[in-house]
């Protein structure tokens, strides 16, 4: 496609716009409004130890649906929740991310959002999840709750690590 030429489509009774590759920003990682663990604890990794370039948007459904962005905890995107696994480890999987403190915070972040039904959580699991949610419902905005967020679990002691 020739630089400024964009195309045009039509979708559940939407029009959308793509802009050619070259006007996309390879840095921009995109996900819905609402913040929650699993998908502040996967945009930290994502500027961590995937891309430390990266930032972040929080976009409605249709501008996520138009989006050219890497999208993550998202229905349609790569990077997504599943039965088995949590948005965090479809990306800590896909990059082969295993460090002792991704490895525990994979861990915790599964028993949250996939074996939520499960009583017998771990201390450090339920600490965990209350700090987290304390500082997402804290926050004044999903900007500072990354802030937050990524503060939290760079510092966060983890058993035996």
């Amino acid at each position: 496609m020739a630089a400024g030429i964009s195309f045009l489509f039509y979708s559940m009774g939407t029009l959308f716009s793509y802009a050619d590759a070259a006007e996309t920003d390879d840095h921009l990682y995109v996900t819905g409004q609402v913040m929650e663990i699993d998908r502040c604890a996967s945009a930290w990794l994502i500027r961590h130890y995937i891309d430390p370039l990266a930032h972040f948007e929080f976009l409605n459904d249709e501008e996520l649906m138009s989006s050219r962005a890497t999208t993550f905890d998202t229905p349609y995107s790569e990077f997504q929740r599943t039965h088995r696994t949590s948005t965090f480890e479809a990306i800590q999987n896909k990059y082969e991310v295993n460090t002792p403190r991704v490895n525990a915070i994979s861990d915790m972040i599964h028993d949250i959002e996939i074996n939520f039904w499960t009583k017998s959580k771990e201390d450090n699991t339920v600490r965990f999840q209350i700090e987290l949610k304390q500082i997402l419902q804290s926050s004044a905005d999903n900007r500072s709750a990354l802030k937050n967020c990524f503060e939290y679990l760079n510092n966060l002691p983890l058993k035996g690590k």
